[in-house]
């Protein structure tokens, strides 16, 4: 289960009830491009162990936008890369000298996870994350002002309509001001740094990708993973590439982990990125959210280089594209069984191998509905919960998929729950 450290309003000791074992974190305090010393690693460690449990996976160690960015032809854009290249790796070794060796990150430029509303209300009542592309299409036309030939790029002029008619006739200026807050100052997966919540501030930081091009920020990624991916093989870190959340280019922005032929092209280059070392988080609801994904072949085609898992679900829309939200977990458009089947073959496969020590593969449940008790935490008690990170929305999640889980390992012919040291949930 993911922890937010001292300040999540979901404690450890709750987690545990829960029955997880282990625990997805990050030293959410220290500046984005900073070392993480070894003293600040053993602290959390040893906080998560009090508790019986133990720190599986760092979600994430951040990648500094100055690597993102990096101009291969300006001296000191590069020495500025390099330099948080090196803080990077050496963090990385800290880590992996503290016991912790599943390091998850993101190359997604300038935003993490993006959703245009932070509590859809669901059928059964419980509130979910959602996008929607005639909302964020609202937020550039009205909240920052892009002229239509800018916004022609992205949408269809049937799109900038449909996104006029909506903000002049039916969203309120709450809504709108939610709209907003949902993409610059909520800035829901951006937990180390928060952005100044004004548009100026927002526009400001978009225009720094103005003439960033796919090919740069690919060829960017690919130079950060040279640099890293031998630091991974000395010290037996795992690497776990998180997908675009959403899977496509957003804001102008471009997008270049979105897609199985985006995976085949980081994963199958060079031979220090060809590594093991250098895996995936394959996080099938970022994957499932764009149409022409398959994620079951990807699943299948990838297993090998998966070093974490998100499982969670998502519910596209049937006639609007680009738009979703996420669902229950074994309801969506995922079919769950099926990418947990691949999965615990793959993970029985490395506890059979005599070559593969990535054993701690993790899969945790990824978002949760606002439901029970979270409504009267938030309500209530006033408590700011991370968005997607209830408690009982999560549980419910883990819960499902823990009999999913253990049904298939019984197919499996696992003996115990026990036997199988990886495929923790």
């Amino acid at each position: 289960m993911r922890w937010f450290g001292p300040n999540d309003p979901v404690t450890l000791d709750e987690i545990r009830q829960t029955g997880c074992k282990g625990i997805v974190t990050a030293l959410h305090d220290i500046p984005v491009g900073d070392i993480w010393s070894k003293k600040a690693i053993m602290e959390r460690k040893k906080e998560i162990e009090k508790n019986a449990l133990r720190w599986l996976v760092v979600e994430s160690v951040p990648v500094h936008e100055s690597i993102k960015l990096r101009k291969k032809d300006n001296k000191a854009s590069v020495d500025e890369c390099n330099q948080l290249i090196e803080n990077y790796a050496t963090s990385l070794k800290n880590l992996s000298e503290c016991g912790v060796h599943y390091v998850a990150f993101h190359f997604m430029p300038l935003l993490d996870w993006t959703r245009t509303q932070l509590e859809y209300k669901c059928e059964d009542n419980t509130y979910a994350l959602a996008f929607d592309y005639i909302d964020l299409c609202v937020f550039e036309q009205f909240i920052l002002q892009f002229d239509e030939k800018e916004l022609l790029k992205r949408y269809s002029k049937e799109e900038i309509s449909a996104a006029k008619q909506r903000f002049e006739h039916e969203m309120t200026p709450k809504q709108v001001e939610q709209l907003k807050n949902a993409i610059i100052s909520g800035m829901p997966g951006c937990v180390n740094s928060k952005y100044d919540s004004s548009v100026d501030m927002f526009k400001k930081q978009l225009s720094l990708y103005v003439d960033v091009s796919k090919q740069q920020l690919r060829d960017n990624l690919l130079y950060f993973l040279g640099q890293i991916v031998p630091v991974c093989e000395k010290y037996h870190v795992n690497l776990a590439l998180h997908p675009d959340d959403p899977p496509f280019d957003i804001l102008g922005i471009p997008r270049i982990v979105s897609t199985a032929q985006d995976l085949d092209f980081i994963l199958s280059l060079f031979y220090s990125v060809k590594s093991k070392r250098n895996g995936i988080t394959l996080c099938v609801g970022s994957y499932a959210s764009r149409e022409d994904n398959n994620v079951v072949e990807i699943t299948r085609k990838f297993k090998d280089r998966v070093n974490f898992v998100h499982l969670r679900n998502v519910a596209k829309h049937p006639s609007q594209r680009r738009t979703f939200v996420e669902s229950n977990h074994l309801s969506g458009d995922v079919d769950m069984f099926e990418v947990m089947n691949i999965l615990l073959h793959e993970m029985k496969h490395r506890a059979e191998s005599k070559t593969d020590d990535r054993l701690d593969v993790c899969l945790r449940p990824d978002h949760g509905h606002i439901m029970l008790h979270d409504f009267y935490m938030k309500n209530v008690l006033k408590v700011a919960i991370n968005p997607g990170y209830t408690l009982y929305g999560r549980f419910k999640g883990l819960c499902e998929l823990r009999g999913l889980q253990m049904a298939l390992q019984r197919v499996l012919k696992f003996k115990t729950h026990q036997d199988i040291m990886q495929c923790k949930l």
